[in-house]
């Protein structure tokens, strides 16, 4: 009997994970960052915008990275979303259009003040 018990607390941890989505990698420096550094800047050059697992073609979006850590994401990345399915549809997120900067001495997606295609601002 507490076999099928963690048989089962086993699976509904299972689906808890598949219900909640796509995530971005743990060096994301806007979410769990392997290092206090990783995102850390000084100007808006230091930052570049990356896709996290699904790009924004294939409904995911992009954070901000700094330049230097570029490599280390890739590979972060690489392993963290092996297992990813992705939506087939354009993304709707903010961080499609957008770019990087420095804020407050973190890399940042800043999103346009508007969409060029619909002349609206667009949601982060």
């Amino acid at each position: 009997m507490k076999a099928l018990g963690g048989l089962l607390a086993g699976i509904a941890v299972a689906i808890a994970i598949v219900a909640c989505g796509p995530k971005a990698p743990s060096s994301d420096p806007n979410g769990g960052r392997p290092s206090a550094d990783t995102g850390s800047c000084k100007t808006d050059d230091d930052c570049l915008l990356v896709d996290q697992c699904c790009d924004c073609n294939n409904g995911g979006g992009r954070i901000a990275i700094r330049k230097d850590q570029l490599e280390h994401y890739k590979e972060q990345r690489t392993k963290e979303c092996a297992n990813m399915a992705c939506a087939a549809m354009v993304s709707q997120d903010g961080s499609c259009n957008a770019e990087a900067s420095c804020r407050e001495g973190r890399c940042a997606v800043t999103p346009h003040l508007g969409d060029d295609t619909h002349s609206n601002p667009r949601p982060m």
